[in-house]
């Protein structure tokens, strides 16, 4: 009796310092991790709050000072800070073959005043701060924030650089790449990216193309643009109730979200405006808190 006692004492300290310990982490560095293998997206699993920061994705960094599109350093802590989880930025390469942050080149043309076509160099693409002020971010800045930020989710596109995804970037399961074809789905998986998210599949046969893809693939996560959503309700709610994660872009309207996740047809949105901390849209102006 003596010793199951000291044992159990002995025992009970253990697990307390660990916990204790654990919270002290969680506390000084802000962070716990997260795994998209662990989403479940049924309305019966994934709860109803549809105002849960996991179901909306900053889209290409979020805004910044009214800004979108910037894919800025700026706007992608501002995301962060802001409690968003998930956050998008477009990859795509310079004239000289490296990785970085730019929505378009064009649009970076415009908001960076280059004079030279694009693409620019690694150099002349960090040396033309966005409008004027805010930091371009190169593929190592991204991969060195998500290394800190281990609770946070990158959601790429624009680029089928799979193999360098898989091998650089530091946890494939907080890695969400949305997927344009059937011949980037392929090698996509098989370079090793644990969660493809195909956006090609809603032509003609949808059902039965993206059962197809999740039957071959093993495809969870789907994203969808706004108007699919409205003109096929069923199709999206048949999907979510098969556990799909379905992300429409992009919307930055309450009525959307009440309607579309609040009527169980998609788990999250693409957004630009929406505020995670303080549950509600900030548009610079009532016409910008639509879906587009």
């Amino acid at each position: 009796m003596y010793y199951g006692a000291q044992y159990s004492s002995s025992s009970g300290r253990f697990l307390l310092t660990a916990l204790i310990f654990s919270l002290v982490c969680l506390a000084l560095v802000g962070w716990a991790p997260v795994s998209l293998s662990a989403f479940e997206c049924t309305p019966e699993k994934a709860g109803y709050d549809f105002w849960n920061p996991q179901r909306f994705i900053a889209h290409a960094g979020g805004v910044i000072e009214g800004h979108i599109y910037t894919n800025s350093k700026e706007a992608l802590e501002r995301a962060y800070d802001n409690g968003f989880r998930l956050i998008e930025l477009d990859l795509s390469k310079t004239s000289d073959g490296k990785l970085v942050a730019v929505h378009d080149w064009g649009h970076w043309k415009s908001v960076t005043g280059a004079t030279s076509s694009p693409p620019p160099t690694a150099q002349q693409f960090l040396n033309a701060p966005i409008y004027s002020r805010f930091t371009p971010l190169t593929y190592a800045d991204v991969v060195s924030f998500f290394r800190k930020k281990r609770d946070a989710v990158l959601v790429t596109d624009k680029t089928n650089e799979f193999s360098m995804l898989a091998r650089t970037f530091p946890d494939p399961d907080r890695l969400l790449v949305e997927i344009f074809s059937w011949d980037d789905l392929k090698n996509a998986v098989a370079a090793g990216i644990k969660h493809p998210m195909p956006s090609f599949l809603w032509g003609k046969n949808a059902l039965e193309q993206i059962l197809k893809a999740r039957r071959i693939y093993g495809v969870k996560f789907l994203a969808v643009h706004s108007s699919q959503v409205l003109m096929n309700p069923s199709l999206m709610s048949t999907l979510t109730s098969q556990g799909f994660c379905i992300f429409a872009y992009s919307s930055n309207s309450t009525d959307f979200v009440k309607d579309q996740i609040g009527g169980n047809r998609i788990f999250g949105i693409y957004t630009d405006y929406w505020e995670p901390k303080n549950s509600k849209f900030n548009c610079p102006t009532k016409e910008q808190c639509r879906t587009y």
